[in-house]
């Protein structure tokens, strides 16, 4: 009787353990899930309340009371050719660009530029923008040494058919130039065609044609268009800014100021054998 009642219980108590050992181990998972739960949903509170912090690079600028006033440099070829108004001999400019070294002028790009006149606010109290026109193969032979060694920045407008012409830069250099961070590379349209001599159409294809190449090869935003012999109609303003240009660069003699307009801003050409206080007057600002 006794081993009858044995074998009926044996089984009724393993049983129970079972069931009892399963349901433990139930809820320890049950727990272990809530923790888990409650620290995805602690983790995506955290995520969702992070703040993204956007740099503003004039934050460090100071306020001018005055307009501002930029001193654009007009270069064209760097080199030693006489008798030649567009050819500043190598040796000038790196003495030009030691002088704005030595004298502490901080050199521009466009998009800084931009920002100058936009504001009223300047990185220094002595700027000046660098500008080199047409894409003459010496900028990077002659000019482009004298900025590395002196880190100083240059922005140079580039006609962009003329890449496969004897002379001129091509885009492996534009491209080396640019990684250097010390090159910015600007429009001076596709053909070099005085705009004022052509219709809105034409115009416009000059202008966004040139844009759609820097920007598709540098993989830039090419934001500012020099006029090619600094001519420009009433209509060229307009179909720059459409084209998505944010400056346009004249010829017209003197300091560029907001109140020119941002796509009709002075510059000051750069003619050989200028002597050093000459440049330091042209340059000079009111403020």
């Amino acid at each position: 009787m006794k081993k009858k009642i044995y074998f009926i219980l044996l089984p009724l108590a393993i049983l129970l353990i079972a069931v009892l050992t399963a349901s433990m181990i139930q809820k320890r998972d049950s727990s272990r899930k809530t923790v888990t739960a409650n620290h995805l949903v602690t983790t995506k509170k955290k995520v969702k309340h992070t703040k993204v912090k956007h740099s503003n690079p004039t934050a460090h600028w100071t306020t001018l009371s005055n307009p501002v006033e930029i001193p654009i440099l007009m270069y064209h070829s760097i080199s030693n050719k006489p008798g030649n108004s567009l050819c500043v001999p190598s040796e000038q400019f790196a003495n030009q660009m030691k002088w704005l070294k030595q004298n502490h002028y901080y050199t521009l790009t466009p998009t800084e530029a931009y920002l100058v006149l936009k504001t009223n606010k300047v990185p220094s109290k002595k700027i000046v923008w660098v500008t080199l026109d047409d894409g003459y193969i010496d900028n990077y032979t002659a000019a482009y040494p004298v900025i590395k060694q002196l880190h100083t920045k240059i922005t140079i407008n580039m006609i962009t058919s003329f890449t496969q012409n004897q002379g001129m830069l091509t885009l492996h250099d534009l491209e080396t130039m640019k990684k250097s961070g010390l090159v910015s590379i600007a429009s001076h349209t596709v053909h070099h065609v005085e705009l004022n001599t052509l219709n809105d159409e034409q115009q416009k294809q000059e202008l966004v044609d040139s844009k759609t190449w820097l920007d598709s090869n540098l993989k830039q935003n090419t934001n500012m268009i020099c006029y090619p012999v600094g001519r420009y109609n009433n209509a060229t303003a307009s179909l720059a800014s459409q084209a998505g240009y944010k400056l346009g660069l004249t010829t017209t003699p003197g300091l560029a100021s907001a109140s020119q307009g941002f796509y009709a801003l002075h510059r000051l050409r750069i003619t050989p054998n200028m002597s050093d206080y000459t440049f330091s007057q042209l340059i000079k600002t009111t403020y």
